[in-house]
C-alpha cells in the first residue's frame, strides 16, 4: 500500500482516543501502512531495574497508528484529502504552499488531443 502521508506532514487524527487532535508525522512504516505522530497515541512501558538498588522507570512514547486514520492538514489549518496535496485552484495554494509547475497545466482540453493527433496523421 502506498502511503500518502510523508514524514514532516501535519496531520489530524480521525479515530480513536486522540480523535480531532493534530500533530507532526515523525516516522512512517509504508509496508505496514502505519505512521507515528508526535505526542499522540502515547503508551507507557515499565522498565525493570538493571542493577540492585535502582528504581524501575516508566517511559512514555508514541505508538504507530494506521495511515488511514489520519488526514493531512494544510497551512490554513483545514484538513484535506491526500490527493489535493499539490493541486491549485486559481490563486489558492495546495497543502505544501507551492504553486503547480507550469508544464503540469494542460494547454489542450482532454477530448481535443485525439482530434489534433488525427489531423496530424491525415496531413
Amino acid at each position: 500500500m502506498k502511503l500518502r502521508v510523508k514524514t514532516g506532514d501535519t496531520v489530524k487524527i480521525l479515530t480513536g482516543k486522540d480523535n480531532g487532535k493534530t500533530g507532526k508525522v515523525v516516522q512512517t512504516f509504508p509496508k505496514l501502512g502505519r505512521v507515528v505522530v508526535e505526542g499522540l497515541n502515547v503508551c507507557k512501558r515499565h522498565l525493570r531495574t538493571k542493577k540492585q538498588g535502582e528504581k524501575g522507570q516508566t517511559i512514555e512514547f508514541s505508538m504507530p497508528i494506521s495511515a488511514s486514520n489520519v488526514q493531512i492538514v494544510g497551512e490554513d489549518g483545514k484538513a484535506r484529502r491526500h490527493k489535493h496535496r499539490n493541486r491549485t485552484k486559481g490563486n489558492e495554494r495546495g497543502v505544501t504552499g507551492e504553486k503547480a509547475p507550469a508544464e503540469a497545466k494542460r494547454t489542450v482540453p482532454k477530448g481535443e488531443e485525439k482530434v489534433e493527433e488525427d489531423k496530424k496523421k491525415n496531413v
